[in-house]
């Protein structure tokens, strides 16, 4: 049906013949929630189907008793009439290898043009408040963060493991050195076997890859010079190309991953920063020398805490500062001392 998504019809099908799972009917009523159209939409099908289920067309033809009026009619006897039956017999046999051959050629293309549909690229995105985690079907487990989108084929092909990514995952490759997996980023490609590590595309085509196992070859945009990053260090890309790598993680860098946010003798300003990104929220400061700031969280900030409650502890040692609402999210102003 014209506007209706190809992945979206196809749940609609599953779902009209009872082959839906957890995860495509948790989809497919997500869809249906989404719009008071789509209940109208599903409605269309639905009777579509049952129209079609009601259909028999039915072919009843007696060859023998065809066969007899066609003898009778042109008075075929003896053995012109034998010799008939041998030529229909043979005709007989022809047809139903021609038969055979149609109907072989129809279900390899029938197969193809299904496999073709069901591996279409998918896409699984998430807004500003969701945190999505899912397996694909080689096994491995993804963790997308809040306003990024993943896209991937439903079934990899031999060869290759190819995904698309906008935003910032976590991901936990399964091991097969066979099939490598491949996740292609505006800046460039990220290569690995099997391994953990999560890669964030930030601001004006920034990049950065932490990897927490195994090992991690990127490669950027119209390069052909690949920088392997390993266990335990961090790589980042700028938008003039610089490439820099830490062996020193920030407590944070994870944050958004692990749930968990803590500080201990931080700049101000890097603080503001982590804590923008936790929330997806935008944070700023209208003075330069919050910079010079420091600040050691008493604990996990995250704990039953909202942003608001945050920002107040991290302003509370500096009495001078204020926080308030903006268009965009929060401002940080005041004096520094």
């Amino acid at each position: 049906m014209k506007g209706v998504p190809f992945m979206i019809e196809i749940l609609i099908h599953k779902k009209l013949t009872n082959q839906l799972n957890a995860e495509e009917n948790a989809a497919f009523e997500q869809w249906i929630n989404a719009s008071n159209d789509h209940p109208l939409i599903f409605a269309e099908y639905r009777t579509i189907w049952e129209a079609g289920a009601r259909l028999k067309p039915e072919l009843k033809i007696n060859p023998e008793t065809a066969y007899a009026r066609y003898s009778q009619k042109y008075q075929i006897a003896g053995s012109k009439a034998g010799e008939m039956r041998r030529m229909r017999m043979r005709s007989n046999v022809f047809l139903r290898f021609a038969a055979a051959a149609c109907l072989l050629g129809l279900f390899v293309f029938a197969g193809l043009k299904v496999f073709n549909y069901s591996n279409k690229v998918q896409t699984i995105s998430t807004n500003l408040r969701t945190i999505s985690t899912f397996n694909l079907e080689d096994g491995t487990v993804v963790k997308l963060n809040k306003g990024s989108s993943l896209s991937f084929p439903k079934h990899f092909k031999k060869g290759n493991r190819n995904v698309t990514l906008k935003g910032e995952a976590f991901f936990e490759v399964s091991k097969d050195a066979q099939r490598p997996f491949v996740i292609h980023v505006s800046e460039g490609d990220i290569t690995v076997l099997g391994t953990s590590f999560n890669v964030f595309q930030g601001d004006n085509r920034s990049l950065s890859i932490l990897v927490t196992s195994g090992q991690v070859k990127f490669t950027p945009e119209n390069s052909s010079t690949p920088v392997f990053i390993s266990k335990g260090e961090k790589m980042t890309f700028d938008s003039e190309g610089i490439i820099q790598k830490e062996m020193d993680l920030a407590a944070n860098d994870l944050a958004w991953f692990r749930k968990t946010l803590q500080f201990e003798n931080v700049s101000l300003t890097q603080v503001l920063k982590d804590i923008s990104k936790f929330y997806a929220v935008d944070i700023r400061a209208d003075r330069p020398c919050i910079d010079e700031l420091r600040f050691s969280s008493p604990g996990d900030l995250s704990l039953g805490t909202n942003i608001e409650q945050v920002l107040r502890i991290v302003t509370t040692p500096y009495p001078m500062l204020r926080v308030s609402k903006s268009a965009e999210g929060y401002l940080i102003s005041g004096n520094c001392k």
